[in-house]
Order: C-alpha cells, then sequence, then structure tokens
C-alpha cells in the first residue's frame, strides 16, 4: 500500500514538473517575497520605532539564530508551495494576507494619514478582493467547466482564508491574555519567541536535521523503488541518419526486460514531459523506448511523412532485441501520427515485434491523402504546416519538401510501397498481435479497419485470429470532440455509455503477447458503438455492440436514384438525367465530416481569409468535424447539388460496414470529379452527415493508374467509396444522398481539366456534369450493407 501510494506520487511529480516549475514554484516565490519584504518593513519600523516600548522590542527582536531559522522556513514554504497547485495558492493567498497585516501595522506608526489610507488600500486588494475574487473565479470556472484546476484554486483559496482566520484569532486570544501591551501581531511573535527560547538547543538541531533530511530521505527512497533510469542513444542508421532515442529503465530493473517502443514525429521530449508516460509501463516491468522520427526533433535528416519509417522502424527494433536490456520481446504503442508508422514496421522481420497498440492510424498512407485520387487538402496543408512549426531546431524546407513529395505522387505506386501493407503482400509478414482503435469520424476510420482486416485474414501465423477491432463515435480524439463549427448548424451528440473494451483488451492481449497470460482468442473480436437517433430513447441505437468477425454478415440493400429526386429499392421504370454546372471557383463547402481540424490553415492562393495565428501567411477555413445538420449549413439547397430522398422509413433501417455508390455520369470536361454523401435527415428536417466522399474520374479503373480522358456525350460507371459506417436510421426518418463535385476545402478543387492535379489547381473550366438514373445498365444507386441488430 505505502509503495502504491508513493508511486502514485511519484508519477504526479513527473506529470506536473515542468507546470511544477513554470507556475507552482514562481506564484509561491513571487508571494513569499511579497510577505519578506512587508514583514521587513514591519518589523524594521517596529524595533526603530522611538515609541516602542524597550520590553516590546526585546519580545519581537532577532537575534542571528532567529534569522536562519526564518530563512530555512521559508525555503520549506517554498518547496511546499511547490509540490501541489492546492499548496501553491494556499500559501499565496495567505502569504498576501500577511503582507496585507504587515502593511497596516507599519502604516499606524506612521505621522501621515496618507500612509495610514495608502496602506488600507493596499491591504483591501491583497489581504480581502483578492481571495475573495480567487473563490469567485474557481467556483465560476468549476460551474462552468472550463478549466480542470479550477478545484485545487477553490481548495486552495478557502485553506488560505482559513488559516489566516485561525492565525487572527489566535493573535488576539494572545493579546487577550498577556499583560504586555502589545498588538495582535507583536502578541503572537512573542509568543513563538517564548517557546522557542524555552526549547532545548540539542532539539532544536534535531527538529532542523530532521526537517532537512526528511525530504532527502523520502526521495533517496522512493528514487530507488519507484525511480526512473533514463539515458539517450543516438541511433545510426546505415544511411548516417542519427534518431534520438530515450530509454526509460525503472531503478528496481535487474537484468533484461520486455520493451515498449513510442516512435513519433511530436517530440518524444524527456524525462520531464514524458516520463509520466513511460511510467505505468516501467511498473508493469517493461523498459520504455521513445524515438524522434527521422528529420523530427532531436533526429537527423529528411523528414518525408510516414516515407522512412519501414527501414527506420525495422531498424529500431533490430537495435533493440540485441541490446542487453531487451529479453527478445517488444510492443509498440502510439496513436495517430504513432500509429501510422507503426503500420509502416509491422513486417518488421526479426519477429521480435510481438504486440502493437493502435490507435486512429491507417496501413494504407496513400488511401488518407487520396481518397478517390483527390488531395485530402485540409489535411495535407495544416498537419505539415504544424508540423514545420513546431520542430526544433526549425528545418526550413521541410513544408515544402514534404508537400512537393506527396503532390508529386498522386498516383497508388511503388513510391508508396513503404506506407502500404497492402501492396506486394506485405500484410503476410505481420506477425504480431494487435489492437486497432477507430472512430467513425476520424480522418483514418476506414484505415483501423483495414488495419484490422489486414491483419486478422491476410496476416501471417502469429497475426491471423489475435486482432482487435474497437470502432467508437468519435473523430481524432476523445469521446465528445465533435463540436459545433457553423452558425446554426448542429451536430449530433452520442451518448458515452459504459461498454468501450479498449484499455481493458490492450492490457489482456498485451499482457498474453509479453507474458504469456491467457487469452482466449474465441470470444468477439469487434466492438463497434451503433449510432442512432440521440432524440429517441427507445432506439435499439447508441450504445455498444459485439461481433465475431469483420465485416459483419449482413445483406446489401440497394436503393436506385431516380428521375424525380427520389430513393427506392426499385430500379427505376425509365432513363433520366440530371446535370449541374459545377464551377471551381465557387465549390460546395465542407460542412463536417471525417477532418482531423475544425478549422484548417491553407496556403495563401487558397479560398478563406488570412489567419492571424499563423502571421497571416496561412488562410482560415472552417471545416468541422462530424455530423452537422448539413440543410442549416446551406450545402442542400445549392444548384450544383443533387438531393435524392426515400420515403419515411416505417421502421429502423441498420447498416453496419462499407457503403458504395455506383454511378453513371458524363461531362464536357477531359476530366472533372464527383462527391456523394449519404444522410440522415430527422423527423424534424435536420438532415445529418453519415458518410461522404470522393473520386476523380481520371482514377475510375484504380488509383494505381490514370484511364484515359472522359468523351464528351458518354456515359461511365464509376463506383464511389464511401468508406463504413455503423448506423440506425430511426423509423420516420428518410435516407438522404447529395450528389456533386466538390467538398471543399477538405478535397482540392478539381479544376476541369487533364492537367497534372496539384494543390494549386489552375485553368478552371466550369464543367457540365451529369447523372444519368435509369433502368437497365445504367441504373445508379447506393448500396447499404443492413443488418438486424
Amino acid at each position: 500500500m505505502l509503495l502504491d501510494s508513493i508511486s502514485d506520487l511519484y508519477r504526479v511529480l513527473l506529470a506536473s514538473l515542468e507546470t511544477m516549475i513554470k507556475t507552482n514554484l514562481l506564484v509561491t516565490f513571487v508571494a513569499r517575497v511579497i510577505f519578506i519584504a512587508a514583514f521587513s518593513l514591519d518589523y524594521g519600523t517596529f524595533v526603530k520605532g522611538k515609541d516602542t516600548p524597550p520590553a516590546a522590542k526585546e519580545a519581537r527582536g532577532m537575534k542571528i539564530t532567529d534569522l536562519a531559522w526564518f530563512f530555512t522556513k521559508e525555503i520549506m514554504i517554498i518547496a511546499l508551495g511547490f509540490l501541489h497547485l492546492v499548496f501553491t495558492v494556499a500559501i499565496a493567498g495567505y502569504s498576501l494576507m500577511l503582507a496585507g497585516s504587515h502593511v497596516v501595522a507599519c502604516a499606524k506608526r506612521s505621522k501621515y494619514k496618507i500612509n495610514i489610507v495608502l496602506a488600507w488600500i493596499i491591504a483591501a486588494i491583497i489581504k480581502y478582493t483578492t481571495p475573495i475574487l480567487a473563490m469567485l473565479a474557481a467556483i465560476t470556472m468549476m460551474f462552468l467547466n472550463t478549466d480542470p484546476t479550477a478545484p485545487s484554486l477553490l481548495w486552495g483559496s478557502v485553506i488560505a482564508v482559513v488559516s489566516f482566520s485561525v492565525r487572527s484569532t489566535a493573535a488576539f486570544l494572545l493579546k487577550t491574555y498577556r499583560t504586555l501591551d502589545l498588538t495582535m501581531e507583536t502578541a503572537l511573535k512573542a509568543a513563538k519567541r517564548d517557546i522557542a527560547r524555552k526549547t532545548p538547543r540539542a532539539a532544536k538541531i534535531l527538529l532542523l536535521a530532521g526537517i532537512i533530511a526528511s525530504p532527502v530521505l523520502f526521495y533517496v527512497y522512493m528514487d530507488n523503488t519507484v525511480g526512473i533510469r533514463y539515458w539517450t542513444v543516438a541511433l545510426t542508421m546505415p544511411d548516417g541518419t542519427q534518431l534520438s532515442t530515450d530509454i526509460y529503465r525503472s531503478s528496481a530493473a535487474t537484468g533484461p526486460q520486455p520493451v515498449l517502443l513510442m516512435r513519433t514525429p511530436y517530440n518524444k521530449g524527456d524525462i520531464t514531459t514524458t516520463g509520466e508516460l513511460a511510467f505505468p509501463f516501467l511498473q508493469q516491468g517493461y523498459t520504455v523506448v521513445f524515438q524522434d522520427q527521422r528529420g523530427r526533433f532531436k533526429s537527423t535528416g529528411k523528414f518525408i511523412p510516414f516515407i522512412d519509417d519501414y527501414k527506420d522502424g525495422a531498424f529500431t527494433v533490430s537495435w533493440i532485441k540485441n541490446q542487453s536490456w531487451c529479453n527478445g520481446k517488444i510492443a509498440s504503442w502510439g496513436g495517430s501520427a504513432g500509429a501510422v508508422n507503426q503500420y509502416c514496421y509491422g513486417d518488421e522481420p526479426t519477429g521480435a515485434l510481438k504486440f502493437q497498440t493502435l490507435i486512429v492510424g491507417s496501413p494504407e498512407f496513400y488511401d488518407i491523402l487520396y481518397p478517390g485520387g483527390a488531395l485530402r487538402k485540409s489535411l495535407v496543408e495544416r498537419w505539415n504546416t504544424d508540423n514545420w512549426i513546431m520542430n526544433k531546431p526549425t528545418r526550413l524546407t521541410e513544408y515544402d519538401d514534404s508537400i512537393s513529395w506527396i503532390v508529386g505522387h498522386p498516383v497508388k505506386n511503388a513510391a508508396w510501397n513503404s506506407t502500404s501493407l497492402s501492396m506486394n503482400n506485405r500484410f503476410a509478414n505481420v506477425n504480431v498481435s494487435a489492437i486497432h482503435v477507430g472512430g467513425w469520424y476520424d480522418v483514418f476510420s476506414q484505415g483501423t479497419i483495414d488495419g484490422f482486416v489486414g491483419y486478422n485474414y491476410h496476416g501471417g501465423s502469429g497475426a491471423q485470429g489475435k486482432q482487435r477491432l474497437v470502432m467508437a463515435p468519435i473523430a481524432h480524439g476523445n469521446f465528445g470532440e465533435m463540436s459545433s463549427t457553423f452558425s446554426g448548424a448542429s451536430t449530433l451528440r452520442f451518448k458515452n455509455l459504459e461498454g468501450d473494451p479498449t484499455w481493458i483488451w490492450e492490457a489482456q492481449m498485451r499482457s498474453a503477447a509479453i507474458f504469456g497470460t491467457t487469452m482466449n482468442w474465441s470470444d468477439p473480436c469487434v466492438a463497434f458503438y451503433l449510432m442512432g437517433d440521440v432524440n429517441d430513447e427507445n432506439v435499439n441505437a447508441n450504445k455498444w455492440f459485439f461481433a465475431n468477425q469483420w465485416p459483419l454478415p449482413h445483406a446489401n440493400t440497394t436503393l436506385y436514384f431516380h428521375g424525380n429526386k427520389t430513393l427506392s429499392g426499385n430500379v427505376p421504370a425509365s432513363n433520366a438525367s440530371m446535370s449541374y454546372l459545377y464551377d471551381p471557383a465557387f465549390p460546395v463547402n465542407t460542412k463536417g465530416g471525417n477532418n482531423l481540424y475544425q478549422y484548417t490553415a491553407l496556403e495563401l492562393d487558397a479560398l478563406g481569409t488570412p489567419d492571424p495565428a499563423y502571421g497571416n501567411l496561412r488562410k482560415k477555413y472552417p471545416v468541422g468535424i462530424g455530423p452537422y445538420d448539413q440543410k442549416q449549413a446551406g450545402n442542400l439547397g445549392r444548384a450544383d447539388v443533387i438531393v435524392f430522398e426515400s420515403g419515411v422509413l416505417s421502421a429502423p433501417l441498420t447498416i453496419v460496414g462499407r457503403v458504395k455508390a455506383d454511378l453513371w455520369v458524363a461531362s464536357n470536361c477531359t476530366d472533372t470529379a464527383f462527391t456523394v454523401m449519404l444522410m440522415d435527415e430527422y423527423t424534424n428536417g435536420s438532415c445529418y452527415n453519415v458518410l461522404d466522399s470522393i473520386l476523380v474520374t481520371r482514377y475510375r479503373n484504380g488509383v494505381d493508374h490514370e484511364a484515359g480522358d472522359l468523351q464528351a456525350g458518354k456515359y461511365y460507371r464509376i463506383t464511389v467509396d464511401l468508406t463504413s459506417t455503423a448506423w440506425q436510421f430511426n423509423a420516420g426518418h428518410k435516407i438522404k444522398v447529395a450528389i456533386s463535385s466538390s467538398n471543399y476545402p477538405r478535397f482540392e478543387r478539381h479544376p476541369n481539366n487533364n492537367l497534372p492535379l496539384t494543390n494549386h489547381p489552375g485553368s478552371f473550366n466550369t464543367a457540365n456534369n451529369t447523372l444519368l438514373c435509369g433502368t437497365g445498365i445504367y441504373n445508379a444507386s447506393i448500396v447499404l450493407p443492413t443488418v438486424t441488430i
């Protein structure tokens, strides 16, 4: 029990060290300096004052030993304030109130009334107003839930006020009890002096030694039982690039251990910033390794997103395996970029990698950047901009290098091999157990599912049947982090019900792979949250479901597009065509969906407004995340958007799996794009996006090559992959589908020509794009994977 408490304290220290130095220590120090200044002024005017009785001077006078104790006490008080924000606020508040008392006491000895007035003004501010305002501010922040530190601020303020009140009461009682004519302050000081003088010198020395030695001895004990040993290695790659690599070991560790590896482009930090993340794994018996990816922070080389992460990751795994502190078993862990780079080396050849924790990532990086062959502009430009800005030391050409490489490789060919496990059948070489965690509105939603399917059904013997998939109603973050961006456009809020098995599964699976504990692999391997009508408490949705496979057994429900803009399961009786003009200068605006950011930062030639957050060197453009009311967002009434709707559903319709739209299209341009959005219309008319995607027509036969130009007057069959979801359309709702040719800035505007596609499109043409709905081979439709829950 004691060791657990010490572990918790050590972990808190690691997690908060930077804040403790920059906030706790600084605030406590400044507050005590103010107190010392006020105390010194009061003491000096009292002891040196002509009107002060000799006995009072004697009672309050300070000798060398008193001064030594005074400053030792100050050091201990500042150290206490350093430990926790509650102590910081309590000490700061108490010190300011005490300083106010000293200022008033000093002013009362002045001959000038103005000094007394000023002293009371100062006292009113620091002694009364400040603590009251601090408590009110803390209460307000707690009520509005705007600051997680609010409870600490409130408790600290309350402790300060109570402590000062107790002290003032004690001083008043002492003044009343003692016969010497002293003020409350001097009476308290005199009483403390009497106690100190009556205490034997030996007792004082022992007390002082104990006070000084106790924290030192406690730290030594803590460091040797739950502490961390930490060092850095510059891991040299075969091409000379040095990857800065930190190794964390528990002070109590002896001999080789399993290793947990985390590689990141976001700064591995050091023990003050990353120690807290490493600590629980150290307590579980791991050695932890953090590494800056190539070209990031303390690692040398050039950073082109994930292109070098197969060779760098595989080399790192091999190096770790051969270290004396590794027992030959390695687990990797990370989310987002930390998951993408794990997928890159998931098929490392040594066999030392046994388990991966893959949170919101993808084994197919091209598919994330170029869905349907269209550049994911908002993601590519902002993510690379932010990376470039945060990287220290700054690499001047990093942004241009990354963008140039990405834009220069718009086809999924051999250049993407190192970031793809499906190309060259690399899945077959994967022999690790893994948990794949994603969100239905995350930018990596389909990638997470692809990773699970690839490992579980197409991996090697060490991977097949040893995977878990968790899909939650989230974006690229925690539950509920899909907030409204657009004025008047509401977003859905899904219930955060218990049942998410992520961390239970992760701990069980990692333990089985690394420590050999038992794991029942025949248990359900898929957990998914079924989203549904948030206004109906009786729906069999908005909760977790479990399955033994993915995709789930389902029936494909085909809804056909009709010439009267309806959707139904009946094939149209006759042909009809609908056309619209797509002008790249006036694209359909992105309003929610699977985006990484609420607002994106685009290059200056893009649409948008200059963004001061980027020194006006980027354009700000709202995109939103998650399901938005597209009707209120203003996208459904445009002339370049064709909207189809079903009849009112008489019973709930549940879809779980991948959705695709088969279209017959034509254009007067040599190349263009088509977008499809699946929506759920509530009974109140609100219409929420469920899925959406795009296809560039030059990639109609696959993104691994360009097809020929479109011929005017000719219809082409295209399939738009809307990716996957788990959604229930409730009874009384309608299913809607919107078809257009742009979704900006989520996807770069297509210029409607056959020139190379870049993030700086030019030579815009206005396309007259046509959708054919009809009978026979020309029946355009959307295919929904329906299940019975």
